[in-house]
Formats: C-alpha cells, sequence, structure tokens
C-alpha cells in the first residue's frame, strides 16, 4: 500500500456519522412529543431528579446521541475531538430545534390575535417553569430562575449525547485498519505462586 492511498483511507468523512446522529435526534424528538401528546401534564424534557438533576433531558439526549456512536462503531470513523464538538454544537441545536418546533405547533398569540414572536415564547415558558406540588398541581412560576433550568436541560441533552460518543472515543482504534479493537481474554498465565496461609 503506498502513502498515498493509505492516505485516502484514513480521511473517510464523516458525514454517514453525523447524518445517524441527526436520524436518532429526530426519532428521539418524535418520542418526547409522542409522549408528550399521550400523557397529561408530563413532559420528559423538564423532568428533573432531586430538583437539580436534569434526568429526562438526559435520557432524551443518550437515545438521540447513540446514532452517532452506533455509526461510528458500523462505519470505523474513529471518534475525534472535532466531531465530539460536532456532537455537542449539532445537540444543542437539535434542541432549539425541537423548541421551535413546539412553538410553532401550538402557533401562540395575544388575545388581540396578535402572534407571540419565538423568543418571547421561549422567555415566556421559561418565566412560567414551575415544580408540581405533592399534591399534583401546579406551584408557583419561579420566575427568571426558570432560565437556570432552561439550561439544565439544555446541558443535560448535550451531555447525554455525548456519552455513546465518549466511550468509543476512549476506546482504542487502529487507525491502519480503521476499525475499533475488541479486546478479550485468550487464557491466563499464572505469574507466581499464591501465597500459604
Amino acid at each position: 500500500m503506498n502513502a498515498l492511498s493509505y492516505e485516502f483511507n484514513t480521511k473517510r468523512p464523516g458525514l454517514f456519522v453525523i447524518g445517524s446522529g441527526l436520524a436518532t435526534s429526530a426519532i428521539s424528538l418524535f418520542l418526547v412529543f409522542l409522549l408528550a401528546a399521550v400523557t397529561e401534564d408530563f413532559q420528559l424534557m423538564g423532568f428533573y431528579l432531586n430538583y437539580i438533576i436534569p434526568i429526562g433531558a438526559i435520557g432524551a439526549g443518550l437515545v438521540a446521541g447513540s446514532g452517532y456512536g452506533f455509526a461510528s462503531w458500523l462505519s470505523g470513523v474513529k471518534i475525534s475531538r472535532k466531531l465530539l464538538l460536532a456532537v455537542v454544537g449539532l445537540q444543542i441545536g437539535t434542541y432549539f430545534l425541537a423548541q421551535y418546533v413546539e412553538y410553532r405547533n401550538f402557533a401562540p398569540c395575544y388575545e388581540d390575535g396578535t402572534p407571540l414572536g419565538f423568543f418571547e415564547y421561549y422567555d415566556y415558558m421559561a418565566r412560567s417553569f414551575a415544580w408540581t406540588q405533592d399534591d399534583g398541581s401546579m406551584g408557583e412560576p419561579i420566575g427568571l430562575w426558570g432560565y437556570a433550568f432552561r439550561l439544565l436541560e439544555v446541558a443535560g441533552f448535550a451531555i447525554g449525547g455525548l456519552i455513546v460518543p465518549l466511550i468509543l472515543f476512549k476506546k482504542p482504534y487502529c487507525a491502519k485498519c480503521q476499525v475499533y479493537m475488541k479486546t478479550r481474554n485468550i487464557c491466563l498465565i499464572p505469574n507466581g505462586v499464591q501465597p500459604k496461609r
């Protein structure tokens, strides 16, 4: 194999990886919207563990980001730092695209019929963030603090999307073969005598 063909083989494009990740992101968000449609007052992305850990957003992000890792494993494209940064950017973009789709679906407007802009809608939704009380009723909106929880949702979705690619990023990779290396124990060789009691 000459140097030119080796260089060509090692520069596989990651478009399949990115396309697969975008596909699983779309599936993940469709499932989130479907779950919201079939349940009353349950938003997966707004599900928090101990009021601080956005477990729903992390889970949705994990499903969304699984496509990046699966396609990388299948195609042999190495998960690089650039690809990890691209995954973070795409996860954040996907989150806000989902917010925009939700906005378009609701088509909110003022009492006089004037349409509400997307940023006004997002501001209203962030400031209206409230916890469900023990009796099932909604608590008081937390106002400006709602942005902190929206930020936690965005971070949770992005971090969830990084879990599978980060696992592959740490796995041994053969650049020449363009495959992730598998390891397994073939045999165990004792290297000493066990001490007697």
